[in-house]
């Protein structure tokens, strides 16, 4: 009997601390939540050296460049966009 009341009052007190570790959490990710509301998403993500900061930026300018040239390319194949017709214009 005293020992099966041991196991309980150790379970509880478990219980209770993860309880607390839980209240922690919550509350750490509200003030997240908070501060995340408030910034700009360029502004989150920040390199932590200026040899990542210049990988990024080039990751980004080559997705700037590639995702039109797909989107044109795909235009087109379906014959939505005239070749020769946009040549021509800015050949002029």
């Amino acid at each position: 009997m005293v020992i099966c009341l041991d196991q309980e009052a150790a379970e509880v007190d478990k219980n209770i601390e993860l309880l607390r570790k839980k209240d922690e959490l919550s509350s750490a990710l509200e003030k997240m939540d908070n501060r995340s509301e408030n910034n700009d998403i360029d502004e989150v993500i920040i390199p932590t050296a200026p040899r990542y900061k210049q990988i990024l930026n080039l990751y980004i300018e080559e997705n700037a460049i590639e995702d039109p040239t797909f989107y044109l390319g795909g235009a087109l194949r379906q014959r939505v966009i005239d070749w020769m017709s946009s040549y021509s214009m800015f050949s002029v």
